[in-house]
């Protein structure tokens, strides 16, 4: 196993389909065209691949800074594929993750995850020791 981040056209492309399993709304085209704005805003993508170079799980994450929480890591999307759930290779990518902020001198790792997701709350809080420190608030413009 190796996490790598992504970086080529093609790399992105490949990541796709497994992208398209937490963000099932978007089409290639759409991806592509948000991917391109995130990334020109700070937005990388890794992906924790298999010996024969298959992804197994993708985080998309931004380095920012607040005054609240200094130098932080924003973990934007995490998804394991469906075949490989279950298999550690989530809790992999994230220790890979707090590694990579350690090196970027980063203090945390923060994430939103949606009120109804209980699984993904378990997850978070028992296999990763992160603890629950609010609620989100959002309001379409």
């Amino acid at each position: 196993m190796k996490t790598v981040e992504l970086k080529t056209d093609q790399e992105f492309k490949q990541a796709f389909p497994l992208m398209n399993q937490l963000c099932d709304h978007l089409n290639e085209q759409e991806y592509f065209d948000l991917l391109g704005r995130m990334r020109k805003e700070g937005y990388r993508l890794f992906s924790l691949m298999n010996k024969e170079n298959q992804m197994l799980a993708l985080a998309g994450i931004y380095i920012h800074i607040d005054f609240f929480n200094g130098k932080y890591i924003w973990v934007s999307e995490l998804v394991t594929s469906m075949e490989a759930r279950s298999g550690g290779y989530g809790k992999l990518l994230i220790e890979d993750i707090e590694a990579f902020g350690k090196k970027e001198n980063c203090q945390k790792v923060i994430l939103y995850s949606g009120l109804s997701r209980d699984r993904a709350h378990h997850f978070w809080e028992n296999h990763m020791d992160f603890e629950r420190r609010g609620i989100v608030f959002k309001k379409q413009l």
